[in-house]
């Protein structure tokens, strides 16, 4: 009992509690890094390939980032034997490969840095953030804890087979988010930085000339590391501005200011980011394949869990207040989760930052409506039965993750002979030359080398299924080498495990053989 009064009684001086949270955060980001540590100590027959989580965008990430270190700032599609163009997009990615380059970092390291940076700011903003809505400290520490380590209950539903969001979802769920890659944490964090400076109720009011400019910024930021997010960020400001309004019967100047600048900071570039695949010819197919859906129902619910039960009573006393700052919540919580079902391509990339109203909401019932109704002797049982129902299905991901690594899944280790032969094809391949491999391995040789293939990514492949069978048509000889070469115009072929699988005969003995390690060849035919 004295360790919790003297807790609490920290957590009172504003400096104490940021030192508390300042640990905290350093120790999740050790725990989300920690797997990968272990990935890159295994030694001997393989060889990890920086990705844990999601393999397939992952390994795009890479793809985009070597073509940064290349010198370029314009993206082409790495999977796509006749890409097009560069255009101007995924700048963020396109900027960390330029940074491994100026500063001589090797990209696993300038990624693993991202992830933990991005981690770190989604951290530290967000329990500024909750600020806003929890003001009493042990409030904002347990909604801080709620989204930095909570989830849903899509653990129940694994026994019975199926996998709902919440175990993959990577831009919904912080930890995951900090878990997975190198943007999602960052786009977080700016989005919160986003309405902490123009959404009414929670930017100050008049806006100073400092805050405006921090907003220009940030939007900007966010406009490279995931334009998508413009779409969450605007929808707020204008719900809320526009209740204010309504409510005000007029519009301020000064009121209508973030929101100016706002507009003025992202519809340019999601003008852009909209005509672009409408007018390139390459990137129109790739976007046309590009389909993120929402979860059912029943998936969102469930991948919601605990937390959106809580918000759903939390949202009941918001709307009974209707406070400045509640009336934020309720339009992020109900417009977003609208947004997330309307007819549109990306619905699911809308989910990023929605884990935020639900976490606030689901902590003011708490506080409000459930706890008082309790004895107070009951009230820790309550709190443990939520932490029980919060964190397995992150704590599964984990455990997974470790299995994999335990197993050296293929899905994120080479052998080191495949490994190999990825250093060669990095250091004598031409930029651009076209390779013929499994798709298994197409995956991954755009990631590693400037070379591309036919096939190997389920998005950034044009016209992917159809690349996909024409690939494992010539391995399993369906269709006649020869032709497939010179319509590909192939310059390597990549033979190994993955191949094998396909063509256990493997390739004709007659093509040259430019690279051998162990079972792993590449011909020149």
């Amino acid at each position: 009992m004295p360790s919790a009064i003297n807790l609490a009684h920290n957590l009172k001086h504003p400096r104490r509690a940021w030192t508390l949270v300042t640990a905290v955060s350093l120790a999740i980001l050790f725990a989300a890094s920690w797997p990968y540590w272990l990935a890159y100590r295994v030694s001997g027959d393989y060889v990890f390939t920086g990705i844990l989580i999601n393999p397939a965008d992952g390994n795009s990430y890479f793809a985009k980032m070597l073509q940064g270190w290349s010198g370029s700032w314009r993206f082409t599609l790495p999977y796509t034997a006749e890409p097009g163009p560069g255009v101007f997009i995924f700048t963020w990615y396109l900027f960390l490969g330029h940074l491994a380059r100026w500063t001589g970092a090797s990209l696993d390291l300038v990624y693993a840095l991202a992830r933990a940076g991005g981690g770190l700011a989604l951290l530290l903003s967000a329990y500024a953030f909750l600020g806003h809505f929890l003001p009493e400290a042990r409030a904002r520490i347990a909604g801080w804890l709620l989204f930095a380590l909570g989830s849903g209950l899509g653990w129940l539903a694994v026994p019975f087979g199926a996998f709902p969001s919440d175990l993959w979802v990577a831009e919904a769920f912080p930890f995951l988010a900090v878990f997975s890659n190198a943007h999602f944490s960052l786009a977080t964090a700016l989005l919160l930085w986003i309405l902490h400076w123009s959404v009414p109720g929670l930017a100050p009011d008049p806006p100073a000339p400092r805050h405006l400019a921090g907003l220009a910024v940030v939007t900007s930021v966010l406009a490279q590391a995931q334009p998508m997010a413009l779409l969450n960020a605007g929808l707020i400001l204008a719900g809320v501005t526009g209740w204010q309004a309504l409510a005000r019967r007029s519009v301020r100047p000064l009121f209508a200011a973030p929101l100016v600048v706002f507009g003025l900071c992202a519809v340019p570039w999601l003008i852009y980011d909209f005509l672009l695949p409408l007018r390139h010819p390459v990137l129109a197919g790739w976007n046309s394949q590009n389909l993120t859906p929402s979860p059912p129902l029943w998936d969102a619910w469930l991948a919601g869990g605990v937390p959106l039960l809580l918000a759903t009573i939390g949202l009941v006393q918001a709307v009974r207040r209707r406070a400045p700052t509640d009336i934020v919540l309720i339009a992020w919580l109900a417009l977003n989760a609208l947004a997330l079902y309307t007819p549109f391509a990306l619905q699911r990339r809308l989910s990023l930052g929605l884990w935020m109203p639900i976490c606030a909401l689901a902590v003011m019932a708490v506080r409000d409506t459930l706890a008082p109704r309790l004895a107070r002797r009951w009230r820790p049982l309550l709190a443990a039965a939520i932490v029980l129902a919060v964190l397995p299905s992150n704590l599964l991901v984990y455990a997974a993750t470790l299995n994999a690594i335990g197993h050296r899944d293929p899905a994120i280790f080479w052998t080191a002979d495949e490994a190999a032969a990825l250093r060669w094809l990095a250091v004598e391949a031409e930029p651009g030359r076209v390779v013929a491999a499994a798709p298994g391995t197409g995956l991954f040789i755009p990631a590693r080398t400037s070379a591309r293939v036919i096939y190997g990514h389920p998005f950034e492949t044009a016209s992917a299924e159809a690349m996909r069978r024409a690939v494992e048509a010539f391995l399993t000889g369906q269709t006649p080498a020869a032709e497939f070469l010179r319509q590909h115009d192939v310059a390597y072929v990549f033979f190994g495990p993955r191949e094998r699988a396909l063509a256990p005969a493997g390739p004709p003995a007659q093509w040259p053989v430019v690279f051998t390690s162990g079972d792993v060849s590449l011909y020149a035919p």
